[in-house]
């Protein structure tokens, strides 16, 4: 019994990718590969060493949201110097974020009831 490519596509449900050490030079490529496979979610934090590396991350965000709309992205560089891409994610496309209840999960991750005040004031009118 033989499975077709969109079956076998249809059973990945979240592809991420997870860098605790660096942004990989080749994130385009990552991002291109983990989209072609058609997941629920497309899940990609890495670790910046440059502002460079932030603005890669949110300026390849947008890019293949606006090519694959229907795709439901989330990106985020890690660390004190990724916040930004925390917190303006949707800006770019990426559909949602962490914050964390107690103790951080991840380098860079904000609690909720910060996460709550910074996006109060960024969607204010």
């Amino acid at each position: 019994h033989s499975t077709s490519r969109r079956q076998r596509q249809m059973c990945i449900r979240d592809r991420s990718y997870h860098n605790f050490e660096e942004t990989p030079e080749n994130l385009m490529e990552l991002l291109s590969e983990m989209t072609n496979l058609t997941p629920r979610v497309v899940k990609v934090a890495v670790m910046p060493k440059h502002e460079q590396d932030v603005l890669d991350l949110m300026n390849f965000t947008r890019g293949f949201k606006a090519f694959n709309r229907e795709q439901e992205f989330v990106t985020m560089s890690m660390g004190k110097l990724g916040r930004l891409s925390r917190f303006a994610g949707d800006l770019v496309g990426s559909s949602w974020t962490f914050a964390s209840l107690d103790n951080a999960s991840a380098p860079g991750q904000v609690g909720l009831a910060d996460m709550r005040r910074i996006r109060e004031v960024l969607d204010a009118d």
